[in-house]
Order: structure tokens, then sequence, then C-alpha cells
């Protein structure tokens, strides 16, 4: 274990037990409609966060590309799932359901296979170096088109999310335009926030704070629709 990378891996552990948490506390409301989906959707962001703290902290190669496979694991289910929660909280017709939830499922399932299968197909990222530029050792990628669209496709998703959650704060809240605007704000920071880091314009890189910006969206999510009932 690399001692200095704790302090920039620290935030992650963090993140991953207020995801935990919130399964947990979720779990007490297991039978209101997306239940289930905010409850996976919560601990894939905890794994996700959990694996780049742990890639972070170690110093071998093999190690960091292991834990970077358990984030691409739990990364694509997050999204998707929010999105299923939001729309099973909504209380969508079952049939327009029964369609959409495959469609939704279907990239982040083919990106887990091809996430484990990658040193066979290639699909994700070509090649896998070890890097010290940045202070700490930290994998330097080269990435494959698969990746690109998988990270398409999420962006679209993240928006649908933002979309129907925004419908829910219209139609059964009292929130201001400002409230609203902050809420807005706050849906679209981790899609700013991982542009950024995929283009090496983080202040902090190599951490990437996509998935502790996602925890924040999650409690702001949880709140809303559990607390308030929407």
């Amino acid at each position: 274990m690399y001692l200095p990378a704790t302090y920039y891996a620290l935030p992650l552990f963090i993140g991953s037990a207020i995801s935990i948490a919130l399964v947990f506390l979720a779990w007490q409301r297991r039978q209101e409609p997306g239940a289930l989906m905010f409850m996976i959707s919560m601990f894939a962001l905890a794994m996700w966060s959990l694996g780049h703290a742990n890639e972070i902290v170690t110093i071998e190669l093999a190690t960091k590309v292991f834990w970077h496979k358990i984030e691409y694991t739990s990364i694509p289910l997050v999204p998707a799932c929010w999105t299923l929660f939001l729309l099973q909280h909504d209380k969508q017709p079952k049939k327009l359901m029964r369609v959409v939830t495959p469609l939704l499922l279907l990239e982040p399932i083919l990106f887990i296979f091809f996430t484990w299968t990658n040193d066979h197909y290639h699909l994700l990222w070509k090649n896998i170096v070890l890097s010290t530029d940045a202070g700490l050792p930290h994998l330097v990628i080269e990435r494959a088109i698969g990746f690109y669209i998988h990270t398409v496709c999420n962006y679209l998703v993240m928006l649908l999310a933002s979309f129907l959650f925004l419908r829910m704060l219209w139609r059964g809240s009292s929130l201001s335009a400002v409230q609203v605007a902050l809420c807005v704000l706050a849906l679209l920071s981790p899609m700013f926030v991982n542009v950024f880091y995929l283009f090496g314009l983080n202040a902090l890189f190599p951490l990437d704070l996509t998935p502790f910006s996602l925890v924040s969206v999650g409690v702001a999510i949880g709140w809303f629709a559990f607390r308030f009932q929407f």
C-alpha cells in the first residue's frame, strides 16, 4: 500500500460508507415502488467508490487492474438502476416497464461482460500501464471504442434520470425556482466531473471524484423520494 495515496482515497471510502448507509435506509422502505433498484444502484456506487479507492492505494499493476475491473462492474449499474428506480417510483405502466427494463439493463450487462473478457476482445481498453508522473502510482489506460460508446450511453441514461427526477420535483414539491436550479446543477455535476476526469482536467488527478459526486446525488434523490413520499 502506498501510504500518501490514502489521503486521496479517503473521500472515496467515505462515499462508499454513505452509499452503504443509504442501502440500509432504503431497506427499511423496501415495500415502496423502486426501492430495490435504489438499493442496487447505491450498492453499486459503494463498490465503485471502494474499487477506485483500493485502486489508488495499491501499487502493483495486476492489483490495480483487478480493482479497476471491479469499478467497471459497478459503474454501468448506477445510472440504469437509478432510472429504473425513478420510473418505478413514478408508477409507470407495467407494460412500459417490461420493455424499458431490459433495454436499460442490456448495455450494463454487456459492458460488465466485456470488462472481464477484455484480454480477449480488447473492446474497452487496448493497453494499461503503471505510471507515477502524477505523484502516486496510477493506471494509464489506452481506451478502446467500446468504452466511449458506453460513456455516451451512460450520459444519455443519466440525462433521462435527471429529467424524471426534475419532473417529480415539478409535480410534487413546493421548491422555489432557485432550489430546483440547484437540484439541476447537482444532477448534472457528476457528468461534468467525469468529463474533466476523462480529459485529465481534474485538479486532483488521478483521483476520480465522479463516484463521490454521485453519492451526493444519491442522497438528494433518496431524500426527496423517500422523505417527501414523491
